[in-house]
């Protein structure tokens, strides 16, 4: 049974809409055109939440019953179907469709690539004009922060690539691996369905 001041809630919502800016606004002081721009996103939203908790109920369900199944098959049958890292990959008996479970490691750099920065700082300094622009611009570029004062460990690493002769240069590539910390591990369920060609295709599920 409602109190008077659920009524009073309902009977707000009925006939009120907040604005950007907190403001409640009587309906009927709406645009129509508004109104219904503004019930058509609410329905989409709410929709796509609905599709949002199945799909994450899925994926859920999914890495749980591979993982029974990796197990089950390393402990009754001695058959070990995991890869590196715990990545997984299971393939139908026609091989007609194929799921994956895949784990991504995010990876930062811990106190380390302070280190790391200063000894390339001094490799450049010893070289000077035997390094060209370019590989300025790129140390640079790799050691901008973002936002939230964090390097792109991408272009960090991306650093070992480049083929410089120089010891302290050698050293700070050396250290990076040092530096590296596994922040998190996320897993991924990826499912594919073979085509006529015989290629497979990802399903997605977003």
């Amino acid at each position: 049974m409602y109190s008077q001041e659920n009524k009073d809630i309902k009977s707000s919502a009925d006939e009120y809409l907040t604005d950007a800016r907190g403001n409640l606004i009587k309906k009927e002081n709406v645009k129509e055109i508004d109104l219904l721009r503004d019930e058509l996103i609410k329905k989409i939203m709410d929709s796509s939440n609905k599709v949002s908790l199945e799909v994450d109920r899925f994926k859920t369900d999914a890495i749980s019953e591979i993982g029974a199944f990796v197990s089950l098959a390393a402990a009754e049958h001695g058959v070990n179907v995991g890869g590196a890292k715990g990545n997984v990959t299971l393939t139908s008996f026609d091989g007609k469709f194929k799921v994956m479970l895949a784990q991504a490691d995010r990876i930062c750099f811990n106190e380390q690539i302070v280190a790391v920065k200063e000894l390339i700082k001094e490799a450049l300094d010893e070289m000077m004009n035997g390094v060209s622009g370019d590989i300025h611009a790129i140390v640079n570029k790799a050691f901008e922060v973002d936002g939230n004062g964090n390097v792109s460990t991408a272009r960090v690493l991306g650093l070992r690539t480049l083929k410089i002769s120089n010891d302290k240069w050698n050293r700070a590539m050396n250290l990076i691996a040092d530096a590296i910390k596994i922040e998190s591990t996320k897993q991924y369920v990826r499912v594919y369905r073979r085509d006529e060609a015989g290629d497979y295709s990802q399903i997605s599920l977003r």
